[in-house]
């Protein structure tokens, strides 16, 4: 009866750290999600050399600016609103 008891909760305790990893991560997507579009609306009317990262948290602009790096290297950004 104890070790019956013990597996339940191991498996109840796998469920509930399964779960909070799930919500971990739609909360990260939704983080990014937002900040992209803060950046696109900051961004918008910027001069193509400018980026604007007011309002972001340091691991989004450090995201989306490797980002902006990136796609100028390659000559694929015409202007910023397109990231």
């Amino acid at each position: 009866m104890y070790s019956e008891m013990c597996v339940m909760l191991i498996c109840y305790f796998l469920f509930l750290l399964s779960q909070a990893e799930h919500h971990r991560m739609k909360s990260k997507e939704a983080d990014f999600s937002a900040a992209s579009r803060i950046f696109e609306d900051k961004n918008r009317f910027r001069d193509n050399n400018e980026v604007d990262l007011h309002g972001l948290h340091t691991h989004e602009s450090v995201a989306l600016l490797e980002q902006v790096i990136q796609l100028k290297r390659r000559g694929k950004l015409s202007t910023l609103s397109s990231c």
